[in-house]
Parts: C-alpha cells; structure tokens; sequence
C-alpha cells in the first residue's frame, strides 16, 4: 500500500510493545485500515520480568499467527511462585501455569504477526507530535505527516507523547527498573521474588541446562542501589544465589518509575499499555494488562468508525471498561506494594499467611484483570 500525508488510515497505533501490536492485530481483524508507528526497531530489551501469566498466555494465542503460536509451547513453564522476605520463603502454586518468554522476543513476534495481517508497520519512525483535527487526527512522524480518524497510544511512559503526570503517589521515593540475563545452571521452575526494604528483585529461568539463562528485573530506590552488584547485596538469599552468576549482556535500566492514577485519553486519544497506567511489576501481569487495553482500545474505536458509536461513546465505553476491569488491579497492587515497608514481624505473618494455598491463590487473582474469561478476543 503506498501511503503519503494524503493517506488517511482508520486506526493509528503508537507503539509496539504488548499493548501497541495488540490494538494493530486487533483493528486489523475487524477490517480497519491501520498505521502502527515504532521508534525503535527489533529486536530490542525492555526492562520487564518476562514473566508470561495464563491470562496472557490465552491472549497471544489470538493475536500470533499461527506460524508464531508454537513459541509458546516451546517456551519454560513456570506453575509456582516463591516470595523471599525477611528471611522466610511463601510458596505460591498457580492455578494456572504461566511461561517465560524474552521481550525482546514477544515484542518482535507480535511485530511480525501484525505485518502478517495486513498492518502499516514502521520501525524506526517516531510520533513526534498527535493534533486532533475535529474530523480526523494529523500525526507529526520521522517520515512525514500521516492521517487518521482514530488513534490509540501505546508509547509507553517516557516518549514525548506522554501525558503529563499527576503527582506521584510516593512523591519522597525515587524508584529505578533494572533488568539484565545472567547465565545460571540448574534453575529452579518457578518465579521468584526476593523483597527487600527498598525494593525487590524477580528472578525467572529463560533457558534451562548446564548453559541455562534467567533474566533479573528490580525495582529498587535510586538511593539505595543503581546496579546490581549493589542490589544483590540487600538481600542475602539472592545474593548467594546470584554469586555464580555472569551477565549475557549489560544490565539495563529505566527511571524513574512513577505510579499514578491510570488515565484512558487525552484529547480524544485513548491510551493503553504503561500510556495509561503503569502496575507494579511485581504483580506478574502487566503483559496481559496491556494486551487487554490494547484490544479492547481498539475494538472501542472500531465501533467508532464502523458508525456503531460516537467518538465520545467509544471513549466512554473504553473507559468504563477499563475502571471496572483494570482499576481494581491497580490498586490491589498497591496496597501489597506497601507490605514492603511495614515492620519485620509482620512480612514474616504475611509470607505465613501466603503460604497457605486459598491465601496466596487469592491474592494472586485480586492482581488479575476481571472478566478476562469474558473477553471477546481476536480470532485468526
């Protein structure tokens, strides 16, 4: 398809990360006409636990091709998680086995898959800049201006297309995102987390045998530790885990991370992904939060230009969607974000209270997006 400033697409999608192919995939298969911009190209490492739940897992079974679907068979599965804190260890069995997968890799599987279905897709082009035209939007790129009569931003937190932040919840706290693969033999199959006062560190295997892989992502205080060898040393059962440890790349980081209250548009752009909210990545679902955003996004905005809705309906509805159903995992994350903080005896009773299996179950699914067996996903 040849395309110039004169092209006007129905759907544009800023991004290509989970929530951004997603909402691409999705458009695409209701029959839009869609543009996905990326200002980056592939593959590439994100900071991110790599850790893949059922719910997740349910969803890219829809959106891959078929050619790219097996990767998931194909993939470590991981059926418990164990929380390390104050010197005692809650193991937490899932009802529902999750994988782990690279970013770098799921990232560019969704790429293909949306270019599969009939997606614009273009790396290395940035969204400079989204002006709401009234009957269609003007997006400032790398290449040139494009057209089109909706748009839905995926571009994370950092890019110039940010909305501007509320205050930050913990406004006294600056918080850092570190990631890095370390090469570990004998990895144990399941998900790790080892919580420390200033942060905590996740630890999942991504290849097993005598050359195995895990990958490491924290979030700590900045003024606490700015890489890992200092990080290590807040918690002593990582630390001796991790003294065999040698890195597969240099580590990565991302600051700083702020919590806000999720906001779903801006200026008739609906936002979905870490564009409308960032969530604890300890919770292990943000991947699937922002599948889900992105398809329903999407699918919101094709009522729109299907002239099944009003634009201002289809923000409504995706925001009404989004209170009810992501909202509540919002703030559940929240609230056991600050467990961290609270005196050493009480972690203790915390991690023995998650040791019992309905417990810990259950606070596993007050972190899940609701109605995500209700979804109506995308069929290929």
């Amino acid at each position: 398809m040849a395309i110039d400033s004169q092209t006007v697409f129905d759907l544009a999608v800023i991004g290509a990360g989970p929530a951004g192919s997603a909402a691409a995939i999705t458009g695409a298969a209701q029959g839009l006409r869609v543009l996905q911009l990326e200002a980056g190209s592939f593959p590439r490492h994100k900071v991110c636990g790599e850790f893949i739940s059922a719910e997740a897992i349910a969803l890219l079974r829809s959106l891959f091709s078929a050619s790219h679907a097996s990767e998931l068979d194909a993939s470590i599965c991981i059926s418990e998680v164990r929380l390390q804190a104050a010197g005692k260890t809650a193991r937490m069995p899932l009802r529902r086995p999750a994988i782990s997968l690279t970013r770098a890799r799921l990232d560019l599987l969704l790429w293909k898959s949306a270019c599969e279905h009939g997606v614009i897709c273009k790396e290395k082009c940035r969204a400079r800049a989204v002006a709401n035209k009234g009957d269609e939007f003007r997006l400032s790129t790398d290449e040139g201006e494009f057209g089109a009569r909706a748009v839905v931003n995926c571009s994370g937190r950092w890019s110039e297309l940010s909305v501007p932040s509320h205050k930050q919840a913990d406004s006294d706290q600056k918080w850092i995102g570190l990631k890095g693969h370390f090469y570990e033999s004998a990895s144990p199959s399941t998900c790790d987390l080892y919580f420390f006062p200033s942060g905590y560190c996740g630890v999942l295997p991504l290849r097993n045998g005598p050359d195995g892989m895990v990958n490491a992502a924290a979030m700590v205080r900045a003024d606490r530790a700015r890489n890992f060898e200092e990080l290590f040393s807040l918690q002593p059962q990582l630390q001796e885990r991790a003294r065999s440890w040698r890195p597969a790349f240099s580590p990565i980081s991302t600051s700083p991370l702020l919590f806000r209250q999720p906001q779903t548009s801006h200026d008739g752009v609906l936002l979905a992904g870490d564009a409308a909210g960032f969530i604890d990545p300890f919770t292990g679902d943000g991947i699937s939060l922002a599948i889900h955003s992105g398809i329903q996004a999407a699918s919101a905005l094709c009522g729109y230009i299907k002239n099944q809705l009003t634009v201002s309906q289809a923000i409504e509805s995706y925001d009404r969607w989004y209170r009810s159903n992501l909202l509540p995992a919002f703030s559940n994350a929240t609230r056991l974000r600050r467990l961290q903080g609270l005196p050493r005896f009480i972690q203790r009773l915390s991690l023995s209270l998650l040791n019992i299996p309905l417990v810990g179950s259950t606070a596993i699914e007050l972190t899940r997006v609701r109605g995500a067996s209700e979804m109506k996903f995308v069929r290929i």
